[in-house]
């Protein structure tokens, strides 16, 4: 269970002008509304890559805030959290006692995964307990691959209009056929929402569990 504490003030992937230096000015005049078509598409986009909401919030891959309670009744050899992409961790407590980052606990920042260290410094188990941890997770700054990602299904709505973005080929010959790519391997619950292309080029923003 965990809430968003500090909301991300900016849930964008891309701005107005990183859609205009690989689209050009033309292309952006002609969306209406450009500034909500950029935030459904980072909420989507969020959606895609399966990162959990807390059920007030619209989940994102922006920098926010999260206090996350695990309770665990029994012994586990990792406890995952909700967001990954940590940046700061500034607290974790286990049945209320105050844990020490590097002494009691290790994190991999990227994967969202704490490990529990023994007094002499190696993992061990996270017993039974509740663990509270305050952190921030998520980007400040929009990494290279994940806006090119982000301008890929951009295309892709975009393309939608004139023409099936899903169609990959289509020979006429009498009746003629269309052959489709099949739907999102993402967490996407709408198949064909976002193309296999575009789904690989988001697998290292999915949400993982262990």
């Amino acid at each position: 269970m965990f809430t968003v504490s500090v909301a991300a003030t900016d849930r964008n992937l891309l701005t107005i002008a990183d859609v205009s230096a690989v689209l050009g000015d033309s292309t952006v005049a002609q969306v209406p509304s450009i500034d909500t078509v950029l935030l459904q598409l980072s909420d989507m986009i969020a959606r895609e890559c399966g990162v959990p909401a807390d059920g007030i919030k619209p989940p994102t891959l922006r920098r926010e805030t999260i206090v996350e309670t695990i309770r665990m009744t029994r012994n586990e050899d990792a406890l995952r959290l909700s967001r990954r992409f940590v940046d700061t961790v500034s607290s974790i407590t286990e049945d209320g006692t105050a844990l020490v980052a590097d002494t009691d606990y290790i994190i991999d920042k990227a994967a969202g995964v704490l490990r529990r260290l023994d007094e002499d410094g190696n993992v061990e188990e996270w017993p039974k307990s509740i663990v509270i941890c305050t952190y921030t997770a998520g980007f400040n700054t929009v990494p290279t691959d994940l806006k090119l990602a982000a301008i890929r299904v951009l295309q892709e709505q975009l393309s939608a209009s004139s023409r099936d973005p899903l169609l990959k080929s289509e020979v006429v010959e009498g009746i003629g056929r269309f052959d489709y790519w099949v739907g999102s391997t993402g967490s996407s619950k709408t198949p064909g929402v976002i193309s296999p292309v575009a789904a690989a080029m988001l697998d290292p923003y999915r949400t993982l569990w262990l």
